[in-house]
């Protein structure tokens, strides 16, 4: 069973429109740093895998705590949301270059509720990665029926 179909925020075109939001984010906000303001972008990247029974989301959030993450499913649509606050002081400092991203997040990812069990999606947070863990349903991991096919 294949879920990107399903998933539209996987579309190519949806990532090329992301790419260029961040893109702009990236100029508008470069300037502002450049400025000494200390606003920054933070994406965090989002691998998605699908086994026999279950579909799992690997999130990469390096400098976060699992106090900064929520993780809600309503209507189908799982948000995950959290803050990477950087801690540094600027003043008297004279920054050459400032990489570190830091900033609010939120990644939305609609599931098919008919194909997913909701209420045993669970989720570990280990060495900054995310994984959650979404199981399929009863009736998705029953093997396929054949159908008979007939000549008349």
């Amino acid at each position: 069973m294949e879920f990107k179909a399903i998933i539209p925020s996987y579309h190519p075109l949806t990532r090329m429109q992301r790419d260029f939001n961040q893109l702009f984010d990236n100029l508008f906000h470069s300037s502002e740093i450049a400025k000494g303001s200390s606003s920054s972008l933070f994406h965090p990247s989002l691998d998605m895998e699908e086994t026999d029974k279950e579909i799992h989301l690997h999130l990469e959030l390096a400098g976060l705590d699992e106090k900064d993450i929520s993780i809600e499913l309503k209507e189908g649509i799982l948000s995950i949301r959290g803050e990477k606050k950087l801690n540094r002081s600027e003043s008297g400092k004279n920054f050459h270059i400032i990489e570190r991203s830091s900033g609010s997040f939120v990644r939305n990812i609609e599931l098919p509720a008919h194909l997913i069990q909701e209420d045993k999606i669970e989720a570990s947070f280990k060495n900054g990665v995310l994984l959650i863990r979404i199981p399929k349903s009863d009736h998705v991991l029953q093997e396929a029926k054949k159908i008979p096919i007939s000549t008349s």
